[in-house]
């Protein structure tokens, strides 16, 4: 089951309910049955609740559509996920996100991670749950220690993006790789190994680079597939980081406030 999101927005309720129906009749019965099946008072409301976000045309807001996957959607959440997935050609593909014990739950998110417990909490009392996950069940210190290191990482972030600012040093991007390991973050490291390589090319700490490049290539091709264009960008810096276009920009003073290039 598949839908546009602008039409699952905008379109008038009663003439989306007939058409909702209409289409859910026309399913597979196994597939009907496993889409009735979740959560939701109607068609909408479980389609609301259950659907993954997925572009059938682009990255672009004409392509965006609302896929449901019956079968991945039963996976409970979980602040500190042990899955991530990804959707490709109308393909949901899941894949293990770190090492995880026989008997142990799969788990994916149902939300932004990137937040306070509080926060998380709040937003996913959507789903009609008060989240008890093993990271939210945390006592009192260790969540003031977690929601600490989670405001540490949007500093780091923030520096490393201000190039007008000397905040950020070479060993900035390894910092927030340590916050997010520690946060048991795993479904981002993709995303962070990469950060942190194209850090230490800017400051022209070619070992580091490189070492941070394959890091990232491996982990955004479990996350992303072999194809993906961060895992090809990873690959090129980890070849020749003296090559690359962000190769000492840093490290010439660039960074510096006042400092003209």
């Amino acid at each position: 089951m598949m839908v546009q999101t602008a039409l699952h927005v905008g379109l008038e309720p009663r003439t989306r309910d007939v058409l909702y129906d209409l289409a859910v009749n026309k399913l597979p019965t196994k597939g009907r049955e496993l889409f009735m099946r979740q959560m939701g008072k109607d068609v909408y409301d479980k389609i609301e609740t259950n659907c993954f976000q997925m572009y059938i045309d682009g990255a672009n807001d004409s392509g965006s559509h609302l896929g449901c996957y019956p079968e991945i959607s039963r996976f409970n959440h979980d602040c500190r996920p042990n899955i991530h997935y990804r959707i490709s050609n109308m393909t949901h593909t899941t894949v293990a996100a770190r090492d995880i014990e026989p008997g142990q739950e799969l788990s994916i998110s149902y939300i932004e991670l990137m937040l306070s417990r509080e926060e998380r909490r709040s937003r996913l009392r959507k789903w009609g749950f008060e989240c008890t996950c093993s990271h939210c069940s945390m006592s009192d210190e260790e969540v003031a220690a977690s929601d600490a290191r989670l405001k540490k990482i949007e500093e780091l972030e923030m520096a490393i993006e201000n190039f007008n600012e000397t905040v950020a040093t070479a060993e900035t991007g390894a910092e927030l790789v340590d916050l997010y390991e520690k946060e048991r973050l795993d479904i981002y490291l993709g995303q962070v190994y990469t950060r942190a390589a194209l850090n230490f090319a800017l400051f022209g700490e070619e070992k580091k680079a490189r070492e941070y490049a394959l890091a990232a290539v491996e982990a955004v091709e479990r996350e992303s597939g072999p194809n993906a264009a961060d895992a090809k960008a990873m690959r090129i810096l980890a070849e020749n980081p003296r090559a690359h276009w962000t190769w000492g920009k840093r490290r010439r003073g660039s960074a510096g406030k006042g400092n003209k290039s």
